[in-house]
């Protein structure tokens, strides 16, 4: 299966369309296989997309921002390797700037 390490924490600003790309370097595959990343869909924040590629971007509200001053949102999104389809969960911290 993949391998996730800790990702450094992505901090957001208000009014933005903020872009974070999960590096390579925290999320690979032992085997070299290709990685799918995936959504999941319940714990991302309203407005906020993950492309396949790993991928995330987000322009909070302000009330979104607002919520991120005392407490760091953790979205969680699943890795899947290709062919096998063997699957780890990641999770990013994203908070403000």
């Amino acid at each position: 299966p993949p391998v996730v390490e800790e990702l450094p924490a992505f901090y957001v600003r208000q009014s933005n369309q903020n872009s974070y790309q999960v590096s390579a370097d925290y999320v690979y595959d032992p085997d070299g296989d290709p990685l799918v990343f995936k959504p999941i869909v319940s714990e991302m924040p309203e407005g906020s997309n993950l492309t396949s590629q790993g991928l995330f971007t987000w322009s909070p509200s302000r009330n979104q921002f607002a919520s991120l001053k005392g407490a760091p949102v953790y979205l969680a999104f699943i890795v899947q390797d290709q062919p096998e389809k063997a699957e780890v969960r990641g999770r990013l911290k994203v908070a403000q700037t």
